[in-house]
């Protein structure tokens, strides 16, 4: 994975969550090892590392915890990976719907805001990007994703398309179809999250963040511009 301040060299190992000298409650505990899942899957996936690698002891010694401890709340490797699933899936689409919800009523602002939350925290970082590579390139994290968010993921894409139409409508976009349109910005989106964890063609954050805003403009010009939304929309014939 690349990312603005990333180099080339071999990552640390992941750092080892010590555990408070008190009584933790069994959720707080859980979360604390599901972090420390994302720790040691990022810093196998920067080293190249498959899921097939990651082991309960890694995990345990990264939370400061004993690897009886994590059998206990997750029963086993499959059922701790899909609580992290779960976690990462749960961050990202709360944080798409509270850019969404936050951006106000007009679609263009809406748009814009969800499209640039893929690429902000919390949902993009460095750690978090590596984990979600980790995880989706091996089956045993792709079909629990997939049974997990099979309909926040629909959801998502419906409410895309229904920016996208209203965009459309709103600008007299004669040319364009809605669920093209939608496909296509989706596709993108997907495309720039892998280039950000390929070390063969770096692409850092904030790259992929303008290449993902830049195609906004391209599809509706008379809403926006490579710098954000327009506070007027362009009349037909006046695209810029």
């Amino acid at each position: 994975m690349r990312h603005a301040d990333q180099t080339e060299s071999t990552p640390a190992a992941p750092p080892v969550r010590r555990s408070p000298k008190r009584r933790v409650p069994a959720r707080e505990r859980m979360e604390q090892i599901v972090e420390a899942v994302i720790d040691v899957l990022a810093a196998h996936g920067a080293n190249g590392a498959g899921l097939e690698s990651l082991t309960i002891a890694d995990v345990a010694r990264a939370a400061g915890v004993s690897p009886a401890l994590v059998m206990l709340h997750f029963k086993s490797k499959d059922g701790l990976l899909e609580e992290t699933l779960r976690t990462l899936g749960n961050d990202y689409f709360r944080a798409l719907g509270d850019a969404r919800e936050g951006a106000g009523p007009r679609a263009a602002d809406r748009l814009w805001a969800l499209v640039e939350a893929e690429f902000s925290e919390p949902v993009c970082t460095p750690r978090k990007l590596a984990a979600w590579r980790a995880l989706w390139t091996a089956s045993a994290g792709r079909q629990p994703y997939i049974r997990q968010f099979k309909a926040e993921t629909v959801a998502a894409y419906a409410t895309l398309i229904e920016l996208c139409r209203a965009i459309i409508e709103e600008g007299a976009y004669e040319d364009r179809d809605a669920r093209t349109v939608a496909r296509l910005i989706d596709s993108s989106l997907a495309g720039l999250w892998i280039d950000l964890t390929d070390l063969t063609l770096p692409l850092t954050l904030n790259e992929a963040r303008r290449i993902a805003l830049a195609q906004l403009a391209m599809f509706f010009p008379r809403h926006y511009t490579t710098r954000g939304p327009r506070r007027q929309i362009l009349q037909t014939g006046a695209d810029a």
